[in-house]
């Protein structure tokens, strides 16, 4: 018998599947947007959200009618974004030494789950990037374009006007309107119906910027208050605030924290491979990940020309 198997029961354990689900769904920018209502189907998701109809308010008073007519849930496909498998490999001699040890199998464990679990929240990062800076995500009216020069932050009327624009847009998406969302697909069906919708409030609102905006908008804006005046707090006010390098020559991403959606689905647990030339094993996960854009929730990008 192999010593990879003495010591493989111990990864086969529950728990240290369940470990690394939930640091792959802690260990990363968006994990503010795990977890979501949804059903995996093998090939693709559905999400399920808590979004009106096209055309139904938030606030409105729905009739015995609307709810003949409602269906059970207000969805769309997601479909399987990374089925990538990541690696870990255990030296003979480590593993031998485990196997006299319980606390340092316990700590090697803990070691191989971490290692695997940086691989895979770097990929979900990168898709997810790719996500929230892609034009086609948006609505025409909430892909906001404004000359390079305007988002060169190199004076503080500069700063002020893009804090203004954080503060006014973040604002109108406080209020029911179609002009955040692009609105609802009809299963089989490639045209948008129009949905009116709004974020709850600015606490229900992530922001994502660029380090070439965010860093001189600190040094101009944020400098230049009285001290201890604290009136601006992007932290403060929102849910959360993203300093990250943007694609596609975005500068700021706001989104409604039902605008992403995405989980990870181990269903196999840890495998192994026994590299006979060298007495060492090969560990690894094949997580799936489902994500996506939420199309009817609100979201909004500032690019540069």
């Amino acid at each position: 018998m192999n010593a990879p198997n003495i010591y493989l029961p111990n990864l086969k354990d529950g728990s240290i599947k369940e470990r690394f689900l939930k640091l792959i769904h802690a260990g990363h920018h968006f994990a503010i947007f795990g977890n979501k209502n949804i059903e995996f189907y093998g090939s693709y998701a559905e999400y399920l959200g808590t979004q009106p109809l096209e055309g139904v308010r938030w606030n409105k008073d729905l009739s015995e009618k609307d709810f003949k007519t409602i269906p059970d849930v207000f969805s769309c496909t997601l479909p399987v974004e990374l089925d990538n498998v990541y690696p870990s490999i255990i030296n003979k001699h480590v593993m031998k030494r485990c196997m006299q040890s319980p606390d340092l199998m316990a700590k090697l464990s803990v070691q191989l789950i971490e290692d695997m679990n940086t691989q895979s929240a770097r990929d979900i990062k990168k898709k997810m990037l790719e996500i929230i800076t892609t034009k086609d995500n948006y609505k025409d009216t909430a892909w906001v374009e404004r000359d390079a020069d305007e988002l060169k932050i190199d004076s503080l009327d500069k700063a002020v006007a893009v804090i203004d624009w954080i503060y006014t847009t973040s604002g109108e998406m406080l209020e029911e309107s179609n002009q955040f969302n692009k609105g609802y697909q009809k299963p089989g069906s490639n045209t948008w119906n129009e949905v009116i919708t709004n974020s709850e409030s600015r606490k229900n609102l992530v922001i994502f910027i660029d380090p070439s905006l965010y860093n001189p908008l600190r040094i101009r804006f944020l400098s230049a208050l009285p001290e201890g005046n604290n009136w601006v707090n992007l932290k403060e006010d929102f849910a959360d605030v993203k300093e990250m390098k943007l694609a596609n020559n975005a500068k700021i991403v706001i989104r409604d924290i039902n605008s992403l959606a995405y989980t990870v689905i181990d269903e196999r647990g840890i495998e192994e491979e026994y590299i006979k030339a060298s007495g060492s094993t090969k560990l690894y996960l094949h997580p799936t990940t489902i994500c996506g854009n939420i199309p009817f929730a609100n979201a909004c990008a500032l690019v540069s020309k």
